[in-house]
C-alpha cells in the first residue's frame, strides 16, 4: 500500500510511564511526515472496545511541547471489554470504518499481548462482523490484514527483547533522588530506612536503584533469599555500621520473595532490623511516585528555559 493512502492509530495501555508523550510525538510526526494520517486512541483500548469510541484525529501541532510531561495525553485504561472477543471485534470494527489498519501501540506486557492477540485474530474478526452485516465485504477486503508495532512502555522493565523499556530510566531516577533524599536525614539521625520500589515481579528498578544509589542491601524477586535472610542481612548492616557509617538503607521489589515463595514486605524487614539490630528504623513507599514527571533543571538548551538557541526560531513548536 502507498504509504499516503494509509492511516495509523496510536494508543498507550495498562499503567502510565514516563517518556509515552515522547514516543506518542515521535509517532505523529514521523507518520505525518511521511505523508499518514495519523490517529490518537484515548483511554487505552477502552478507547477502541469500550462503549464509547474515543479514535481522533491529530496533526502537528497537537503533540506540540509534550516531550516534558508525564504520563500520556492520550490517556489509560485497563479495558476489560477488550479481554473479549466482543470487544477485540468492536475494535476492528471501529478501525476499519475509519480505514485504519496500522496501529502503534505503547505499553507494557498486557497491552503487547492484547495486541499480539489482535493481530491473529484479525481476519476471523472481520469475517465475522461482515457475516453479522456490522461490515461490509468491501470494507473487510480493503483492510484484510493489519500491521501493528508494539513499542515497550513499562517502568517495570519487564519485557525480553528491549534493553530498556519507555519509562524505565525516568522512573530510576526519581528511586535514586528518593535514596539520596532519605540518606541525608538517615544520617543526621543514624537511621536505618527501608525503601519498597515498584517493579511487579520483575527487579530491574529495585537492583538498579540500589547500586546507584548506594544502598547496603536489596531484595528482588529473582534472587530468593533463605530461611536466614534476616540474620544474613543484619550481619552485613552490622558491619557497615561498626565501619563507622552512620546510616543504612535496604531496598526492597515489591515482588520480593524468600525460598519459599511467600512475600517479603518492607514491614518485614524493618521489624527485623529493629529485632537483631536495635536500629531505630523508617519505611518509606515511593509508590507512584516514581511514575511521575522528572523535571531537570533549567538550562539555556532546556525547552523549559527562557532562553533559546540562537538557531531555533521563536516560532518552532517543539
Amino acid at each position: 500500500m502507498n504509504p499516503r493512502s494509509a492511516r495509523l492509530a496510536v494508543l498507550t495501555s495498562g499503567g502510565d510511564a514516563q517518556a509515552m508523550n515522547a514516543a506518542i510525538r515521535a509517532v505523529v510526526r514521523t507518520a505525518l511526515h511521511l505523508g499518514v494520517e495519523v490517529f490518537g486512541v484515548h483511554e487505552g483500548y477502552d478507547g477502541l472496545a469500550g462503549a464509547t469510541e474515543r479514535i481522533e484525529q491529530l496533526g502537528w501541532d497537537d503533540v506540540s511541547r509534550v516531550l516534558d510531561r508525564g504520563g500520556t495525553m492520550l490517556g489509560t485504561a485497563r479495558s476489560t471489554a477488550f479481554r473479549e472477543r466482543a470487544g477485540r471485534r468492536l475494535a476492528a470494527i471501529r478501525l476499519v470504518r475509519k480505514g485504519i489498519d496500522r496501529i502503534v501501540v505503547i505499553g507494557g506486557d498486557g497491552s503487547l499481548t492484547g495486541a499480539l492477540l489482535l493481530h491473529d485474530e484479525w481476519s476471523q474478526l472481520l469475517a465475522e462482523a461482515v457475516a453479522a452485516g456490522e461490515l461490509s465485504a468491501a470494507e473487510a477486503e480493503r483492510h484484510g490484514g493489519v500491521v501493528i508495532v508494539g513499542v515497550p512502555g513499562s517502568i517495570d522493565n519487564d519485557l525480553p527483547g528491549t534493553d530498556v523499556a519507555v519509562g524505565t530510566d525516568s522512573a530510576l531516577r526519581q528511586i535514586v533522588d528518593a535514596i539520596d533524599a532519605l540518606e541525608a536525614t538517615a544520617t543526621s539521625h543514624q537511621r536505618t530506612f527501608v525503601v519498597e520500589v515498584m517493579g511487579r515481579n520483575c527487579g530491574y528498578l529495585a537492583a538498579a536503584g540500589a547500586i546507584a544509589g548506594g544502598a547496603d542491601y536489596v531484595l528482588l524477586p529473582e534472587t530468593p533469599v533463605g530461611p536466614d535472610w534476616q540474620h544474613e542481612m543484619c550481619t552485613l548492616l552490622g558491619a557497615g555500621r561498626a565501619a563507622g557509617r552512620r546510616n543504612s538503607v535496604v531496598v526492597v521489589a515489591e515482588g520480593a520473595r524468600n525460598a519459599a515463595g511467600a512475600p517479603i514486605t518492607a514491614g518485614e524487614v524493618r521489624a527485623a532490623i529493629e529485632r537483631l539490630l536495635g536500629d531505630e528504623t523508617r519505611v518509606t513507599v515511593p509508590g507512584h511516585v516514581q511514575r511521575g514527571e522528572c523535571r531537570a533543571r533549567p538550562t539555556a538548551w532546556s525547552p523549559r528555559s527562557w532562553v533559546l538557541p540562537p538557531h531555533v526560531p521563536r516560532s518552532m513548536p517543539i
